[in-house]
């Protein structure tokens, strides 16, 4: 792990300097260390972040900034369920950016679910939806960057598979901010994972596990929405 933060440090490096903006190495990595550039396509993001949903264990964070094509790691003290995240790195960013994507990943691997295999975990689109922790630093942190001129373009969880987006502008903040929505949003939260891992173990030998995923996502995403928050689920 050491060797790969180390190149794609010195890979920022060198896009910071180089007027090509080629790299030794774009491959995202993992890591506590915060501010690393990369310059990848959106396409490459997903995939990259995709694959290091598939294989790592700790959640981490970033901003795409949609005009200038960068990837900017912001998350540390990274752990299997949460990580701190330290904006004033697309604060401090110059240029100063105008639109940026929010991304973090929910890896297969979680302590709530190690007695699963990790094998059959990938496979899973959509476990893992956003948590109410998730939403509510997300009000803050986009209310911060709009302070400092800077529009999200949409925030996005990515998994094995492929990823959550949110929209925030189009969600009731009041809803959201209740009690009353936190109860709620926690229920249906576990009521999915459970029910998601309940059925895909009763109808993997079948076939139709595949479609069971796809309409217990259909299922949360409607539910979701009556609470007043609005998101879709998008295979990569």
């Amino acid at each position: 792990m050491k060797t790969k933060t180390l190149t794609a440090i010195v890979a920022s490096a060198l896009i910071a300097l180089s007027p090509v903006a080629h790299a030794i190495d774009q491959k995202v990595v993992s890591t506590d260390k915060t501010g690393i550039v990369y310059k990848l396509k959106e396409s490459e993001v997903l995939q990259q972040l995709k694959n290091l949903a598939s294989e790592g264990q700790k959640e981490d964070g970033w901003y795409y900034i949609t005009g200038t094509g960068e990837l900017v790691d912001y998350g540390k003290d990274r752990s299997q369920g949460t990580f701190k995240p330290e904006i004033s790195v697309i604060l401090k960013k110059s240029p100063k950016p105008n639109e940026v994507i929010h991304y973090h990943i929910h890896p297969s691997y979680h302590h709530m679910l190690d007695s699963y295999p990790r094998s059959d975990l990938k496979d899973l689109a959509g476990l893992q939806p956003p948590s109410y922790a998730d939403i509510s630093s997300w009000y803050a942190e986009l209310e911060a960057l709009k302070k400092n001129g800077i529009s999200v373009k949409e925030f996005r969880v990515v998994d094995c598979k492929g990823y959550w987006s949110v929209d925030l502008e189009r969600s009731d903040p009041k809803k959201l901010s209740s009690d009353e929505f936190v109860i709620k949003y926690e229920l249906l939260l576990s009521s999915h994972i459970t029910d998601y891992l309940r059925n895909y173990w009763l109808n993997k030998a079948n076939g139709v596990s595949s479609h069971i995923q796809k309409w217990l996502i259909t299922l949360f995403e409607g539910k979701s929405a009556r609470l007043g928050l609005y998101l879709t689920y998008n295979p990569i």
